[in-house]
């Protein structure tokens, strides 16, 4: 039986839609650590009407590159302050009474550990309405509006009837996403609008749907592109943080990322469950934000606290920037000219920061990889060699990209996308990537697997190494994964495995010794 919408009233003083910051519309969660690194010289700081620091604060990022100049701007510009309101919304940071900045413990511990993805996933999850960032002036949600609008997304994902949605079908629960008792009534409208009603026409009242105060006189249409924007904002955020992932069988579509289960089931306990008192920021945000403790019962000192060096926090943006695109495991020349060339010298300062920093490479770059690891054929490449190295520098094996190797014209047969030697031994091993949610070894990749890669490895590898297993790396895998790897090895007698991307960057932490990490890819099925 379906729940009885609570809906709030109408109230002209107040939006009736959702609403996210979205200054930086996808928030890869290594930059959000580099944005807290930025604002860390500032904790206790006045910031609230100090717009000479603001101004002088942003006018340093842009003369290091880390932040655009678009030419001159407005004296008065809102672009800081809209930066640390995003930060506010996800509870990593909040105002203090006297107009200063004070970091969560979520945003501390993003500083400090450089594991962002799993905090910001917890962080999105737990983003309520009410909220010290709903009830601000400048977006005023109406405060009978009171959801979880991450975990709404996610129920209505986890519906049979539903399974994915695009960002225009998200738009409904940002219209009429008031309250949970609303997902079966969003439902209804979802499946209304992909049976070919438009968007607008599913509106009862437009007046009143989609009413804001500051849009309360432009057309229904202009309020629509707007709810359209805030919606792929939604999706934005989502994605960013891997709580979703991308549908193949349906252009622009997302649908749950199964591997975020154990922290939706988590969240989905507490979806009753909200921070009360939200217009006490500071308390609110403290809760918010204690993420994996019960409290932050911290004391907070202003004064004569020792705050990080300003050219130590840009070491640290630099560090953060490259290596959420790279994979990291050790200093590197690479690395230290990238800072170098962005941040300027000494060298034996950048390195003595960096040296700190290096057992947090993997945990930064964490998001960027698992995000390539279910981004199909357009990230495939980079999947690959991204891939290719956790194998050579993360689990200390020697390994050979070959997925742009291409035999001749006159020849027959193809290779696997990285050959993996063994730390002891003549022999080595296959892999094959597969940028997917859910792969399931199809006939044609047993095919290819039987008739072309093992046999035609040695061309590659090299005539005296043997071959000591098959294996597969992707995004997850289907339920029927294993039974159709026992099959190649029934029919060669080679090892074939799975291995989940998220399982090499845990290979790759766990820093066991290369003749242990080859050990355990000479198995068969998945890899755990």
């Amino acid at each position: 039986m379906a729940q009885t919408p609570k809906f709030a009233s109408h109230n002209t003083r107040f939006r009736r839609l959702w609403m996210f910051p979205r200054n930086v519309r996808k928030i890869e969660p290594w930059k959000v650590a580099q944005g807290l690194s930025f604002l860390e010289p500032l904790k206790g700081l006045i910031w609230t009407g100090n717009q000479s620091l603001q101004n002088e604060f942003r006018g340093k990022l842009v003369s290091i590159g880390i932040v655009r100049d678009y030419g001159p701007y407005d004296p008065h510009s809102g672009g800081p302050r809209t930066y640390e309101a995003q930060l506010r919304c996800l509870g990593l940071i909040y105002k203090t009474p006297g107009g200063g900045i004070e970091f969560t413990i979520a945003g501390d511990d993003i500083c400090e550990t450089g594991a962002p993805l799993k905090i910001l996933q917890r962080q999105l999850l737990n983003l309520q309405y009410p909220s010290p960032y709903s009830f601000g002036t400048q977006v005023k949600i109406n405060p009978e509006i009171k959801v979880k609008p991450f975990l709404f997304i996610l129920n209505l994902l986890k519906r049979p009837e539903i399974s994915y949605l695009t960002a225009e079908e998200m738009a409904v629960p940002v219209i009429y996403g008031h309250s949970h008792s609303c997902e079966d009534y969003c439902v209804e409208k979802i499946l209304q609008l992909r049976s070919g009603t438009r968007l607008k026409d599913l509106l009862l009242n437009p007046a009143e749907d989609l009413f804001t105060p500051r849009t309360a006189d432009n057309t229904v249409e202009s309020r629509i592109v707007d709810v359209l924007t805030i919606a792929n904002t939604c999706k934005n955020y989502l994605e960013s943080c891997l709580l979703i992932v991308p549908v193949e069988q349906v252009r622009g579509a997302y649908a749950f990322n199964p591997e975020i289960e154990p922290a939706y089931q988590a969240a989905l306990k507490d979806e009753n469950n909200y921070f009360a008192n939200p217009e006490n920021e500071e308390g609110f945000q403290r809760a918010y934000g204690a993420w994996n403790r019960n409290k932050d019962t911290r004391r907070v000192v202003a004064e004569g606290r020792s705050t990080p060096v300003l050219k130590e926090s840009f070491i640290k943006a630099g560090f953060y920037e490259y290596c959420g695109t790279h994979a990291v495991t050790e200093v590197s020349e690479p690395l230290v000219t990238y800072i170098l060339e962005r941040i300027g010298g000494p060298k034996e300062e950048v390195l003595s920061v960096v040296e700190k920093l290096i057992p947090q490479s993997l945990d930064i770059f964490e998001t960027k990889y698992l995000e390539l690891s279910v981004g199909g054929v357009l990230c495939a490449a980079e999947f690959e060699q991204a891939t290719n190295n956790l194998f050579n520098s993360g689990l200390g094996l020697k390994s050979q990209w070959t997925g742009s190797k291409r035999k001749s014209r006159t020849e027959k047969g193809a290779f696997t996308d990285i050959v993996v030697y063994s730390p002891l031994k003549d022999a080595c091993g296959i892999v094959d990537t597969k940028a997917v949610v859910r792969y399931n070894l199809p006939s044609a990749d047993y095919a290819k697997m039987i008739s072309n890669y093992i046999p035609n490895y040695r061309a590659v590898a090299g005539q005296r190494f043997n071959l000591a297993f098959c294996s597969y790396v992707a995004g997850g895998f289907a339920e029927s994964f294993p039974s159709e790897a026992v099959k190649i090895f029934n029919a060669t007698k080679i090892p074939c495995s799975g291995l989940k991307a998220i399982e090499l960057l845990k290979m790759s932490k766990d820093k066991h010794l290369p003749q242990a990490n080859w050990q355990t890819l000479c198995k068969n099925g998945l890899i755990r």
